[in-house]
């Protein structure tokens, strides 16, 4: 469904009069990129998906997420594997830090995540954490 927005509209009544629960107010601003500390322009035509559509798309989101995360997470922990400090680590130990880096399965931490349906900030959390 499509809403035009107006005077005085906040996104909390947007989620609160189209999906019947406030909850879903940052779902509905990451839908439609909409700055969450800004004013909501008025006569802009926004998205409401209907409950099922907004965990298809939010389903998707978190995957999207869980990658991006995967790979920076890869990223960094190259970066800390080609440090000195830790080359001159694995040399006394007798440890290869590129197999380590190359076999890093990060699959057990998409089971860890919240379900982004319910929350993508808890997503966004996690991600931070990670990084």
């Amino acid at each position: 469904m499509i809403v035009q927005l107006k005077k005085g509209d906040t996104l909390v009544r947007v989620a609160n009069k189209y999906l019947k629960t406030y909850s879903q107010w940052r779902e509905i601003a990451q839908i439609n990129e909409l700055d969450i500390f800004d004013d909501l322009p008025v006569g802009k035509n926004i998205k409401i998906p209907d409950r099922e559509e907004l965990k298809k798309l939010l389903d998707k989101r978190q995957a999207e997420i869980l990658a991006s995360t995967q790979k920076d997470v890869k990223a960094r922990l190259t970066e800390i594997a080609v440090s000195r400090e830790l080359r001159s680590i694995a040399k006394t130990l007798g440890v290869d830090t590129t197999k380590l880096i190359k076999d890093l399965d990060l699959s057990p931490l998409a089971k860890k995540l919240p379900n982004a349906s319910n929350s993508v900030d808890e997503v966004w959390n996690l991600a931070n954490w990670i990084l």
